[in-house]
């Protein structure tokens, strides 16, 4: 169970948190193909947070590096910091 919160760039506008969800519902990997969740894995969105559940291991690392991803595909990552704020997030 992992969240990312997507607070501070929504409130200033710069990104939606809807295409966020879209995206890493598009890339997350599982067993090595992009998209197929299944009932594996579960992306949710409540408001300005994204939570990422699953039931087969995944990597905060993992979650980190889509962000990022995320983040240069609209280029806003020379902006958007990616931080851990603690273990779950």
């Amino acid at each position: 169970h992992y969240e990312i919160d997507c607070a501070i760039p929504v409130t200033d506008g710069l990104m939606e948190p809807a295409s966020f969800e879209k995206f890493l519902k598009e890339k997350i990997k599982v067993n090595g193909k992009a998209g197929l969740l299944g009932d594996k894995i579960t992306v949710a969105r409540n408001n300005t947070r994204i939570t990422v559940d699953s039931t087969i291991p995944i990597s905060k690392r993992y979650l980190k590096y889509l962000t990022k991803k995320f983040l240069k595909r609209h280029k806003l990552r020379d902006y958007i910091r990616v931080v851990a704020v603690d273990k779950k997030s």
